[in-house]
C-alpha cells in the first residue's frame, strides 16, 4: 500500500516541513496542490530551475517521490476552452520538468454551452488534445470524479471515448462518489475500476450540519476500508493520496492533528489485511 498526502491540507508549509513531516510519518509520496498558500508551480521557488536540484536531493534522502500535481484545468466551459487547454499545456511541461507521473484536470460540469451531449463532447475532446500534448512525456492525464461529472452516465460516456488513449487515466475521490452515490457504488467501480490511476482518500459525516462535514478518516460515513481493500485486491498499484482541503477551509483542524491520523489509519489497514 502506497500512501501520499496532497499539499492542499497543509498550505502554509514549507516543502522542507512537508518532506521531513512525511518521512517521519512513514509516508510516501507527496502530491502537489499549492505551496505557502500559492496555486501556481511558476511562482513556487523551489521548483525553480535553480532550486529544484536541492529539492529532489531531499526527496531522494527522505525515499519520497512527487506523485503528481493537482491543477485547475477544467474542460467543461467552451468559452474557456482554449485558455484551459493552454494551462494545461504549461502544466504538462511543468509534470514532465520535475518528474511529477500525472496532471489532474476536471470535466466539473455537465452544463455547458450547447447542453449535456455538447459539454460531454467538449470535456473528450479537451482530455485528447491534453493527451496529445504529453504524448512525448511520461506524464499522464488524469481526470478527477469531481462536480457533476461524477455519477455513471457522464463517465460511461467520457470513459467509453477515451478507452485506449494510453496516457489517460482516472483519479477516484472517494468522498465525491460518496456524495453522488451513497453506498450504491457497485456499477460506477466496474466502470471506473481499469482507468484508476490515482486516489483521492477523505472522509465525511453525511448526515450532519453542515452536509457531508469533513473528518479525519476513519471517523466518518465512507466506507474507507472496504473501498481501499476491494482495490487492492483488485490489482491498483497506485497512491492513496490523504486530500484534506484545509486550503479552502480554513476552519478545518490543523495538518499537525489530522496527517498523523491518516498515517496511523492506513498503517493498521494495511497491517489488517496484511500488504
Amino acid at each position: 500500500m502506497k500512501t501520499a498526502i496532497s499539499t492542499l491540507g497543509c498550505p502554509r508549509w514549507p516543502m522542507e516541513k512537508i518532506v521531513r513531516v512525511c518521512a517521519e510519518l512513514g509516508i510516501q509520496g507527496i502530491e502537489l496542490r499549492g505551496l505557502e498558500q500559492e496555486l501556481e508551480p511558476a511562482r513556487m521557488p523551489c521548483f525553480s530551475e535553480e532550486n529544484f536540484p536541492a529539492l529532489q536531493r531531499l526527496l531522494e534522502q527522505q525515499r519520497l517521490r512527487l506523485v503528481g500535481y493537482g491543477s485547475s484545468v477544467r474542460l467543461h466551459d467552451a468559452g474557456r476552452l482554449a485558455e484551459e487547454l493552454e494551462r494545461g499545456r504549461r502544466d504538462l511541461a511543468f509534470c514532465a520538468r520535475v518528474g511529477m507521473p500525472f496532471l489532474r484536470v476536471f470535466g466539473d460540469r455537465v452544463d455547458g454551452e450547447g447542453g449535456y451531449d455538447a459539454t460531454l463532447s467538449r470535456i473528450v475532446s479537451g482530455l485528447r488534445r491534453l493527451c496529445d500534448f504529453a504524448a512525448d512525456t511520461p506524464v499522464h492525464v488524469l481526470l478527477e470524479t469531481h462536480g457533476q461529472v461524477n455519477s455513471l452516465p457522464p463517465l460511461t460516456y467520457i470513459l467509453r471515448e477515451m478507452s485506449g488513449v494510453k496516457n489517460f487515466g482516472v483519479i477516484w475521490d472517494f468522498q465525491h462518489t460518496d456524495r453522488a452515490c451513497g453506498d450504491e457504488i457497485d456499477d460506477l467501480y466496474d466502470l471506473l475500476l481499469p482507468f484508476v490511476r490515482h486516489v483521492h482518500v477523505k472522509d465525511h459525516v453525511r448526515a450532519s450540519t453542515p452536509p457531508f462535514r469533513a473528518v479525519p478518516v476513519g471517523q466518518g460515513d465512507i466506507p474507507l476500508r472496504p473501498y481501499i481493500t476491494r482495490l487492492l485486491s483488485d490489482g491498483y498499484t497506485g497512491y492513496f493520496s490523504f486530500e484534506w482541503e484545509k486550503f479552502w477551509a480554513p476552519e478545518l483542524p490543523e495538518p499537525e492533528e489530522v496527517f498523523p491520523l491518516y498515517a496511523a489509519y492506513m498503517k493498521e489497514l494495511a497491517q489488517t489485511i496484511g500488504v
